[in-house]
């Protein structure tokens, strides 16, 4: 009731609502002068930011004290950027302690002679630290802005509603109004401390994160002025030869506290690691989830009965879960893409060796095994170097040993003829050849490297010796995971729903081997990217490839370079491939399951195809940078030129295209024209193939198909009719042998009983009464067979039905003239019997028999 009261009183207070106006606007034209030029000034929201405070109109304080609730919470802790502070105050100690470590561990880094690799993980990893010090700071100088203007715009704020609290009280406002004005006042009057609060932890974070990013910044001065020293210094002393004696002395005095450093480097790394929950967790479910893939894989294997090599192979590689599952976590931890120290990736890089060697031990040689646990024993020797690098000799020594044991080995394996590996190929000569010369130029290799490590040439030994035991030890991870990736494609294969598919039930080996060919060239180029990281190679390598493939070949108003020209040649060449596996697929998987055709199946891959072809040339087009436009005038200009010069191809081409869409003929199809009869394999973009029953394979231009006339047997379906002439003696009687004829047709297996077979009268004969036998088959590419066997048929039936199929029979009238004179002929004499015996002896086997009429002395 309360308020019902007051809301009328207000009303009726608006009926003089015009008299008070006009009161308090004199009133304030006298108190506060030029106070109505500026009503408001709309910033941040709508919030008044005029230096000349003003009251607000009673009809928007509500509007306003919305605007000012609003501006309030975002400047106190409700916006986005207040949430990324949030997340930049709990982070920083955690960032803080990480600056601290990583600063230990470069530090001891750069106080011995670190690889080019080492030093290029360090610049990077200081890189993105700055980076990301950039990146807070960025965020809290905008945030302390923002403080800054809001702390500016709270004395006008609180200025201009004390001024309008004033003006409701002398114009008689309702007490809900004035009460809403008294709140917004409040709320500015509470916001000032909690917005100061904000503004110091801001300045303070930043000038915290601000010092660590100057850290790096002169982290990463020293490890440059590092990277150039080692590059300009391969081939220059840069420590005192190896027999010096007091270097050794100070050796024995350091290595105390500098092997203490480099343990508390390590524990320090290894609890920010686990400390890192996040961390940790996938390193843990990456574990499990390997493990009980590996041990489900492997019993798998067990229980089905390996057929093949690669099911062989798997089943062998399953039989290792720990090893399996180790390797891949340790790979994945020294990874260059994780974030873990240099040196926990030396020591786990170590460790790893162990389980990949026992994941291959079923999958090599058995003498394979004991040179690849030297190379264990000389990369862990190595390890043990980088991490005590920093003292003068030890990293000296560690190199002395390593080349020895490296030549001592290799030298023990030419003595005994190890190289004559038994070899599968045709050359086994060549490749004994191939690696001794190997086996000769390592052992110049490590002599070089042992030469320079004794007399100080550090950066030209740190080069020559760890090359080859990293890339001995990228060679060996890489083929691990390629075999166990191998191996886990063979068990997926088996899987349910992969299985069930027909291109894995008919092309299994044929995918395996490809699975294998991708495999291996994925190694290769991982091999190559992380040997060249090593060796400080990859960077200007790169930077290389960049500047060879970015040169403008420029002549005219053409411009190309290399890169616009292999963008051009790969975009095809992805092209080709995707269109290879998607046809592959189509005709290997849909088609059979939807039951296609083969003339609509080949039909729909070949427009595919070359649907995917034009959209690959056309981005590669684009890729080049040459303007479509440009080319679609260019296509018209060339039509006109081929439509005259180049009509045949022209022809034969549209002709391929209405083959494709109107399918008169199909692949698969039988055709006959011109006196060919045949297959036909494939209809291409100008001509087809046509194999001849008798296996020859005649190209067709296409035009032919379309403009002459062809004969297609197999057009609408794949039957084919069998028509059989046959004479019987005379004294058979028609109707049973039409009987006869047709169910013994009807018995035949190849037969079709729709249509049924039929046996026609078709005349009579000089010597037999004629018939036709006629019937159907769908064994349209084995009817000559099925006709052969009919006829085998019919000729059986006919003799054991007691008829016979006659010969034509002819008389032979020999003419004697009486009249004549006698001839020597006439004059022989002639045995009539014995001629008549020879006649019919010698025309049995022929169409006609003669035989003597004795009573009309003819010869029939």
């Amino acid at each position: 009731m309360g308020v019902l009261s007051a809301r009328y009183q207000y009303r009726d207070q608006c009926r003089s609502w015009p008299l008070v106006m006009m009161v308090v606007t004199v009133l304030f034209l006298t108190i506060v002068p030029g106070s109505v030029a500026e009503p408001k000034s709309p910033v941040f929201g709508n919030v008044s930011t005029s230096t000349t405070a003003a009251s607000i109109p009673l009809a928007e304080v509500a509007l306003r004290a919305y605007e000012v609730s609003t501006f309030l919470q975002k400047s106190l802790g409700s916006s986005a950027s207040n949430v990324e502070i949030e997340s930049i105050r709990r982070s920083l100690p955690l960032f803080t302690s990480e600056i601290v470590t990583k600063y230990r561990e470069t530090m001891l880094t750069l106080r011995g002679y670190s690889s080019l690799s080492g030093l290029q993980d360090q610049q990077q990893l200081w890189q993105q630290k700055q980076a990301h010090a950039a990146t807070w700071l960025k965020a809290l100088t905008t945030r302390a802005n923002q403080l800054d203007e809001s702390l500016d715009k709270l004395p006008g704020l609180q200025q201009t509603w004390a001024l309008t609290l004033e003006a409701g009280r002398i114009s008689d406002a309702p007490p809900e109004l004035l009460k809403q004005i008294e709140r917004t006042l409040a709320m500015i009057a509470s916001a000032r401390a909690p917005l100061q609060e904000q503004w110091a932890a801001v300045l303070d974070m930043q000038s915290r994160i601000a010092s660590h990013a100057a850290l790096c910044g002169n982290v990463l001065e020293e490890i440059a002025r590092a990277r150039q020293s080692v590059v300009k210094g391969a081939f220059q002393p840069n420590r005192p030869p190896l027999w010096r004696s007091w270097q050794w002395v100070q050796v024995r005095e350091a290595l105390p506290s500098y092997s203490r450093d480099v343990a508390i480097t390590f524990m320090t790394e290894i609890k920010l690691y686990v400390s890192n929950f996040s961390s940790l967790i996938v390193t843990v479910v990456l574990f499990a989830v390997v493990l009980v893939l590996v041990f489900f894989a492997r019993r798998h294997m067990r229980q089905s009965v390996p057929a093949g090599k690669s099911r062989a192979f798997a089943s062998e590689i399953f039989e290792h879960p720990y090893s399996a599952s180790l390797t891949v976590v340790l790979l994945a931890l020294t990874s260059p893409f994780l974030p873990l120290s240099a040196v926990c990736k030396m020591i786990l890089q170590a460790v790893s060796i162990v389980p990949m060697i026992l994941l291959l031990r079923s999958a090599v040689e058995p003498r394979m095994i004991r040179w690849l646990s030297v190379l264990g024993v000389l990369f862990a020797m190595d390890t043990l170097r980088q991490l005590f690098s920093g003292l003068m000799s030890v990293g000296q020594a560690f190199l002395v040993l390593e080349s020895i044991i490296a030549m001592s080995i290799i030298g023990l394996v030419m003595t005994r003829k190890e190289l004559n590996w038994p070899s599968r190929t045709e050359f086994p000569a060549v490749r004994d050849k191939l690696a001794r010369l190997i086996a000769c130029l390592l052992l110049f290799h490590f002599t070089v490297s042992l030469l320079a490590a004794v007399t100080g040439f550090m950066t030209l030994a740190r080069l020559l010796t760890p090359s080859v035991l990293v890339g001995g030890y990228l060679g060996l991870a890489l083929y691990a995971l390629v075999r166990l990736a191998s191996a886990m494609s063979v068990f997926f294969l088996d899987l349910w729903p992969l299985r069930n598919l027909r291109i894995v039930q008919n092309r299994r080996e044929f995918l395996e081997r490809r699975l294998y060919i991708i495999l291996i060239w994925g190694a290769v180029l991982g091999w190559l990217s992380r040997f060249l990281h090593y060796m400080g190679l990859l960077e200007p390598s790169v930077s290389f490839a960049k500047y060879a493939l970015s040169a403008k070949f420029e002549r005219g108003a053409i411009a190309l370079s290399l890169g616009d020209v292999l963008a051009f040649a790969l975009t095809l060449w992805i092209a080709y491939l995707l269109s290879s596996f998607l046809r592959f697929v189509l005709r290997d998987e849909i088609y059979p399951r939807l039951k296609v055709a083969t003339g609509r199946s080949y039909a729909a891959s070949s427009l595919l195809h070359y649907f995917i072809l034009t959209i690959g040339f056309l981005v590669g087009i684009g890729l080049m940078g040459v303007d479509l436009t440009k080319v679609t005038v260019l296509a018209g200009a060339l039509g006109v030129g081929i439509g005259f010069g180049l009509q045949g191809v022209v022809n034969n081409f549209v002709s391929g295209l209405i083959l494709l869409f109107e399918r008169p003929v199909s692949a698969g199809d039988n055709i006959e024209f011109g006196g060919l009869i045949g297959e036909v394999r494939r209809i291409g973009m100008r001509s087809s193939t046509v194999r001849t029953y008798q296996g020859a394979d005649i190209i067709v231009p296409n035009s032919l198909l379309i403009n002459e006339q062809v004969t297609n047997w197999t057009l609408s379906d794949k039957k084919r009719r069998i028509d059989l002439p046959l004479g019987v003696n005379y004294g058979a009687e028609p109707n049973e042998v039409m009987r006869l004829l047709e169910e013994l047709t009807r018995s035949h297996a190849d037969i079709l009983r729709t249509p049924p077979p039929q046996c026609l009268f078709v005349g009579y004969g000089d010597s037999s009464i004629n018939f036709e036998l006629r019937a159907w088959t769908d064994k349209f590419n084995d009817w000559p067979q099925v006709k052969s066997d009919l006829v085998v048929a019919v000729y059986h039936a006919v003799y054991k039905a007691g008829m016979s199929f006659p010969f034509p029979q002819r008389d032979v009238h020999l003419v004697h003239d009486s009249q004549a004179a006698p001839s020597a002929v006439d004059s022989c004499p002639i045995d009539t019997n014995g001629l008549a015996e020879e006649l019919e002896t010698q025309t049995t086997g022929g169409s006609a028999g003669i035989r003597l009429n004795s009573e009309s002395g003819k010869y029939t």
